[in-house]
């Protein structure tokens, strides 16, 4: 069915630089079954909201676009803020990578500066 190829055709009509995130599943997890939700403040941050809508725990990359000094994370479950790991990508476009794992059901808010 077309709708099962979406990605695939969304990928090929958009250029990279319409994109301002990027995820990439590990192993078996759905990254179909991730949203995604992106803001960008007054003051040039990203926010990047994701939750695990499936069943499965979904582990993966989030490549945020931009050229970022800074990744928060927000826990919906604790109200922790706090700096999370990531590192520089390469390929032609600053970014940041950060390695989520998210439990089903589970979210977390991405702060960028």
């Amino acid at each position: 069915a077309p709708a099962d190829d979406f990605p695939a055709l969304l990928r090929g009509a958009l250029p990279d630089a319409c994109r301002s995130v990027r995820v990439t599943a590990e192993g078996t997890s759905d990254a179909g079954m991730l949203l995604s939700h992106v803001r960008r403040t007054e003051d040039g941050e990203k926010i990047v909201f994701l939750a695990n809508m499936g069943r499965e725990e979904f582990s993966g990359t989030l490549a945020v676009f931009g050229p970022w000094a800074e990744v928060l994370a927000a826990r919906a479950e604790t109200g922790e803020i706090a700096p999370v790991p990531w590192t520089a990508e390469e390929g032609g476009r600053p970014a940041a990578a950060i390695r989520t794992r998210l439990g089903p059901g589970k979210a977390v808010l991405y702060v960028l500066r």
